[in-house]
């Protein structure tokens, strides 16, 4: 059942939000984040295998100079999520994705979604825009408009249906003026915690 958050009850209920995350991911001995960009947030995780894939090459060369492997830094991969299943064979505790799924067709993501279940031994994260956010334009400048597209609208009905608890935050988006209805947090929990 979705937990419909608003500003009222945020006080009281859990409260997703990215400080939030980055502590519950670094509970965690290994983590994959999918549509990793820049890699900003997997290097704040604790966990000690930290991985990030991207499909555009600029951005995974940007990932990789604003960390440092060598020091335990994450490492990135360069590769499309169409084909994870076929190019990831590391199994991982963690797999999280930020704004990613809508970048692909419904179809597409059902997949990628099925493929990471298939990876993952204890928990699947995402955050998601809710309804209508139409994007075709890169907002980073790595001339990736192709990729950054969004292709599908989702709902936290569509994650619930697909055995996600989800927080929906009507708000969560409120100072954008072309986000349709907010954004969710959605959780799957395999093993543990």
């Amino acid at each position: 059942m979705t937990k419909d958050i608003t500003e009222k009850c945020m006080q009281s209920d859990f409260k997703w939000s990215v400080t939030k995350f980055i502590s519950i991911a670094s509970q965690f001995k290994s983590v994959l984040d999918i549509g990793c960009g820049t890699g900003r947030i997997l290097k704040k995780i604790k966990a000690k295998k930290r991985y990030g894939i991207d499909v555009c090459q600029a951005v995974i060369d940007k990932a990789r100079e604003n960390n440092n492997v060598c020091l335990g830094d994450p490492d990135f991969f360069c590769f499309d999520l169409k084909y994870l299943d076929k190019c990831w064979r590391t199994r991982v505790q963690l797999v999280y994705g930020f704004d990613i799924i809508e970048h692909f067709t419904k179809p597409h993501a059902l997949q990628l979604l099925k493929t990471i279940e298939d990876i993952v031994t204890h928990q699947i994260i995402l955050f998601i825009p809710v309804g209508n956010h139409p994007q075709t334009k890169d907002d980073r400048g790595f001339k990736n408009d192709y990729y950054q597209t969004h292709r599908s609208i989702w709902y936290p009905q569509d994650m619930e249906e697909l055995g996600y608890k989800v927080w929906y935050y009507p708000n969560w988006h409120k100072s954008f003026v072309n986000k349709e209805k907010g954004a969710m947090w959605c959780q799957k929990i395999f093993k543990g915690v």
